[in-house]
Formats: structure tokens, sequence, C-alpha cells
């Protein structure tokens, strides 16, 4: 389990924030290496590799690293190959 912290700025000057939920998903289909159609809780989603993401297949648990809500750019890490991937949203 991967914790991270944030340093953030208040009325009280900078406070620590854990994020201990990390957002994990499920790659039902990989093709050519540069398109994902990944499961996730926010439900089925494509994603597009800003280069080619060698190493990641079908069936194939990710962890997002990296998100930003309106899918500008993602990255996230195939459990089984290790590969890190960075993608965005078509």
């Amino acid at each position: 389990m991967s914790v991270f912290i944030f340093l953030t700025f208040g009325l009280l000057g900078p406070q620590v924030a854990e994020a201990n939920d990390t957002e994990k998903g499920r790659v039902i289909k990989a093709v050519n290496d540069e398109k994902f159609v990944i499961e996730t809780r926010w439900g089925t989603q494509i994603f597009e590799a800003s280069t080619f993401c060698f190493g990641i297949r079908d069936g194939e648990e990710v962890i997002f690293t990296e998100s930003t809500a309106v899918c500008v750019s993602n990255t996230f890490i195939g459990l089984k190959s290790g590969k890190k991937c960075e993608v965005w949203c078509p």
C-alpha cells in the first residue's frame, strides 16, 4: 500500500495530509501498445498513450499514480509488468 503525503497551506500555515486511496483499475483491452480501455471506479474509460506503453496487457491491474479530474493527463503503473505509462483521454 502506498501513502502519499501532501503539503497544503492553510490559515495556520503548512499542513500535511495523507491520501491512502490509490486509484486502481483493470485493463480490459490494450491495442497496439498505445490505446487502453480501462475499468476504474469512474467507469470504463479509453486512454491513449502519450508515447508507446510496451508491456501493458489485457487483464492487467493498474494503479494511477497521477491523475487529473478532467483527464488531460494521467499516469498509471501496471502491477504485473511494472511499466509506467503516461496517458490522456482522446
